[in-house]
């Protein structure tokens, strides 16, 4: 986990995902999350209520708007 995002107080907004072939894909949270609601477990990302396996995934990023839109334009 990225950590200057550990006192961070902005909402979190979106995961982004690196797949194996090199593509992102952006999961957007229906309504902004703070830290606490983002879980990382021993084979599974949890963002709110949605779950997603590790394995899918080379890197995940935790998005506030700010970074998420620094990400976009990168892309």
């Amino acid at each position: 986990m990225d950590s200057s995002l550990k006192d961070s107080t902005k909402p979190l907004v979106a995961l982004a995902c690196k797949d194996r072939s090199g593509k992102f894909h952006i999961i957007h949270s229906k309504e902004p999350l703070s830290l606490e609601n983002f879980k990382e477990h021993e084979k599974m990302v949890q963002m709110g209520k949605i779950h997603f396996p590790h394995k899918w995934y080379d890197s995940i990023i935790i998005c506030t708007e700010e970074n998420l839109q620094e990400l976009k334009r990168a892309l």
